[in-house]
């Protein structure tokens, strides 16, 4: 834990002298309770589980309903009849 830290710690202080700007929204504290006026007027055309779902999800975290694009078999299935079109020459 503490060489994770002074890691941190290090890349933190580089962060600073890189860019303050970055380095100041790093740090910025958060009130999770604090909704701006965007979200205010989505929430009151959201449906209950929605509200709770979006209530419940930590700010500044990667949003755990989020599905990544990955390359993967289709729920049929692999399809053992296709074949590559060939170029007549």
């Amino acid at each position: 834990m503490e060489r994770k830290f002074e890691s941190m710690k290090k890349a933190m202080d580089v962060l600073r002298q890189v860019d303050p700007r970055l380095y100041m929204e790093a740090n910025k504290k958060d009130d999770p309770r604090v909704r701006t006026p965007e979200e205010v007027q989505m929430l009151k055309t959201m449906r209950a589980s929605e509200i709770r779902a979006m209530e419940s999800r930590i700010r500044g975290l990667f949003p755990r309903e989020l599905r990544l694009p990955v390359d993967t078999p289709s729920r049929t299935g692999w399809k053992y009849e296709w074949k590559a079109f060939k170029r007549p020459i």
